[in-house]
């Protein structure tokens, strides 16, 4: 018996207004922050197939980028909802045979190969995994600028993607009239167990301007590192 299948959606249909730009298409390290998202995927042994999710608009422009780009395991190219959650299960219905699904923000471009898999085989082994990081700052509530007092951080971890659950597992769980900002928020509300692994400190998400820099200088360190740049 071989291996569980597994397909990756990757979701970029948010309308980037922090950003001030539509952040799929902006250039990091020569290439659209897209690419360099694709290419972790795609370089991925244990993925078999891909579901990107775009703005409407850009639905044409990005199927002819994966023809140009020979993007091998993209199956389809779909438009994204109002929320992101809308984009989600908009990609899930363009799946094809899988076992496992992995969900992951276009908008995280230094997503590694070895960050996929760890996830992917905690999946297996537990039904659902996430990658997090334990929060190290001090927490602050504040209420009109003011600190009204410090919250425990125990206990507190970061969220990343991707996010891999089994695909049975995730299409009970979803509920669409229930507002999450992550995919396994849905296994959460049902008490199903979420399996948390190391996630990746370089893992950021664009949100503003400034990541980008940050994100330009990450990649010449992974390069500096590695003695030769990302592959597309």
């Amino acid at each position: 018996m071989g291996r569980p299948r597994l397909a990756a959606v990757l979701v970029g249909a948010g309308r980037s207004e922090r950003m001030g730009q539509d952040k799929l298409f902006v250039s990091l390290g020569g290439r659209p922050v897209l690419g360099l998202a694709v290419a972790a995927f795609e370089a991925a042994d244990c993925v078999d197939e891909v579901v990107l999710v775009v703005r409407t608009e850009r639905v044409v422009e990005v199927r002819e980028l994966v023809g140009r780009l020979g993007w091998r395991k993209v199956r389809a190219v779909v438009p994204g909802g109002e929320r992101r959650q809308d984009s989600v299960l908009n990609g899930l219905g363009a799946v094809g045979k899988a076992d496992f699904v992995a969900i992951h923000d276009l908008a995280r471009p230094l997503v590694t190969v070895d960050l996929i898999g760890r996830v992917f085989a905690a999946a297996q082994g537990f039904g659902a995994a996430i990658p997090g990081l334990p929060v190290r700052d001090t927490l602050k509530l504040v209420e009109g600028e003011f600190d009204v007092r410090t919250v425990p951080r125990a206990g507190i971890w970061v969220g990343q993607t991707p996010q891999v659950f089994r695909l049975d597992l995730l299409k009970a769980a979803v509920d669409p009239e229930l507002e999450v900002t992550d995919d396994a928020a849905w296994l959460e509300a049902r008490g199903i167990p979420v399996r948390v692994v190391p996630g990746d400190p370089a893992n950021i998400k664009l949100t503003y301007p400034e990541d980008l820099e940050i994100a330009e200088a990450l990649l010449k360190l992974r390069s500096a590192v590695t003695g030769c740049p990302e592959s597309n």
